[in-house]
């Protein structure tokens, strides 16, 4: 009977071990996604010092047949991003990533880092705002992990 209830007791333990394993796995794969920007680490990078404004490269990106891509426009602080197609995204803590509707409209929308979900302004109806050069960018997505980003 010893025996019995220590073996049972040793699944009980292997499989609660085999959880925080699981778990730890995918926090650090999250934490990998958010270090690439959601992109993959075989992602092409191609840094220009072209004066072009993001819009006007959207705009041109829009007339192409290609799909299933996504561009990150990198400044200091602000990540500007334009996908065509289903492509990866980052793990959402709150709300949502951005839909392809989002990337059609003239509305821009923003999804924020853990850090900055503090600093949001809340409108009517509990919509966040984010401040961008004197405008309110409404936020549908907060991004990060459980234990932050």
């Amino acid at each position: 009977m010893k025996k019995l209830f220590l073996i049972d007791l040793l699944w009980i333990g292997l499989a609660i071990l085999a959880g925080l394993v699981w778990s730890q796995h995918d926090q650090n794969e999250y934490a990998s996604q958010l270090d690439h920007l959601g992109m993959s680490e075989t992602a092409q990078e191609y840094v220009t010092k072209s004066q072009r404004q993001v819009t006007t490269a959207v705009a041109e990106l829009a007339k192409t047949d290609f799909s299933g891509y996504q561009v990150q426009f990198v400044s200091k602080q602000v990540v500007y991003v334009y996908q065509r197609g289903t492509v990866a995204s980052l793990p959402v803590e709150t709300g949502q990533w951005f839909s392809n509707g989002d990337f059609e409209s003239s509305l821009p929308v923003t999804v924020v880092g853990h850090d900055l979900a503090d600093k949001l302004y809340t409108g009517s109806n509990n919509q966040r705002y984010l401040s961008v050069n004197d405008q309110y960018v409404p936020v549908v997505g907060t991004v990060g992990t459980r234990k932050g980003s």
